[in-house]
């Protein structure tokens, strides 16, 4: 669990360390699996997620399980939308200057969640999808940079399309 809040709320705090511990899971956890891996009491545990499920931010499975509900992800599209905003005026900006696409990105961790995107004009471009997160990458000299790894959205093993690649010549 995060560092405690001084004077936080002790419950809000219990809250949020099981939804991210839910997130850390893949999306779905049980009962045991969230008193095993919290110093909670499991009857704490579950009237804490009775609560979540009552109000849609976890749904309880047909299997007894627990998994993120639709309510969460009206909360994070409200958060991206604002972060979005209030980057896009800097990104055009550095998109007419440059004549290349601006990103900007948040580090949450030791995963990279891009927030906004302002695409350049140019026909061949460089594409990331902004929303889902991803493991940082340590290894990478800039923001961007392929590296070793090769992009979901590469047309490689779709060779009439290999040269429309932004990244064809690593390929070769």
């Amino acid at each position: 669990m995060a560092e405690k809040a001084p004077g936080g709320v002790q419950s809000v705090e219990r809250v949020f360390e099981l939804l991210e511990l839910i997130t850390d899971a893949g999306g779905e956890v049980t009962l045991s699996e969230l008193s095993s891996s919290t110093e909670l009491p499991l009857p704490t545990i579950h009237r804490l997620l009775r609560t979540l499920v009552t109000l849609g931010y976890i749904r309880q499975l047909p299997n007894r399980r627990y998994a993120l509900g639709p309510r969460l992800i009206r909360l994070g599209e409200g958060a991206n939308q604002q972060l979005g905003a209030l980057a896009r005026p800097q990104l055009k900006s550095l998109v007419d200057r440059l004549g290349e696409t601006a990103n900007m990105a948040v580090l949450d961790s030791d995963m990279v969640i891009y927030v906004a995107q302002v695409p350049s004009l140019h026909s061949m471009r460089m594409f990331t999808e902004v929303g889902p997160a991803r493991p940082h990458p340590r290894h990478r000299r800039r923001q961007g940079d392929p590296g070793p790894t090769r992009r979901r959205d590469c047309p490689r093993d779709r060779p009439a399309q290999r040269d429309a690649c932004c990244h064809a010549e690593k390929h070769r």
